[in-house]
């Protein structure tokens, strides 16, 4: 009889740890998230997001994104590159648009993507590679650099707070 008891009360006192632990880490996790975690997972997104935009399939000819992104860059917007009815420019400007609404603008988050050289300025080529209004407030931003034959061009990306 006293060794059922001890065995009933050791299975008490497990199923009484194990639950003091689930209720712990339930409180630890149901925490608001801080601002500097979120603003770090948003830099996170953002980066990744870009890497993944330049790796993407373009459905023309087999090239990615970022290919047709550096035929633009490099022949001024007077691609070789046709895609169906669009240029390099124009179908690498379709897909980045349909990216953004679809990852941001349809869940409702604000940003602001941009192409530019070193020095900070928009190649000709690549002006209407401009989408969302700038952050008026706090942002994270994200860059990306896109080496091509004649250059570099950086991708940028704020996800505005």
């Amino acid at each position: 009889m006293r060794k059922a008891q001890s065995e009933m009360l050791g299975l008490v006192l497990i199923v009484l740890l194990i639950s003091v632990g689930i209720l712990i880490a339930i409180v630890i996790f149901s925490k608001p998230i801080g601002k500097e975690v979120r603003y770090e997972q948003e830099g996170f997104f953002a980066a990744n997001f870009l890497s993944t935009l330049v790796k993407s399939d373009s459905d023309c000819r087999g090239r990615s994104v970022g290919e047709l992104l550096q035929d633009c860059a490099e022949t001024h917007g007077n691609s070789a590159i046709v895609c169906g009815e669009r240029d390099s420019c124009g179908q690498a400007r379709f897909l980045i648009s349909n990216l953004l609404d679809v990852v941001f603008s349809e869940r409702g988050v604000k940003f602001y993507f941009t192409i530019s050289d070193r020095e900070g300025n928009t190649p000709d080529s690549l002006e209407d590679f401009v989408f969302g209004e700038p952050c008026s407030g706090e942002f994270e931003s994200k860059t990306r650099p896109l080496v091509f034959n004649n250059g570099v061009i950086y991708l940028k990306l704020d996800i505005c707070h």
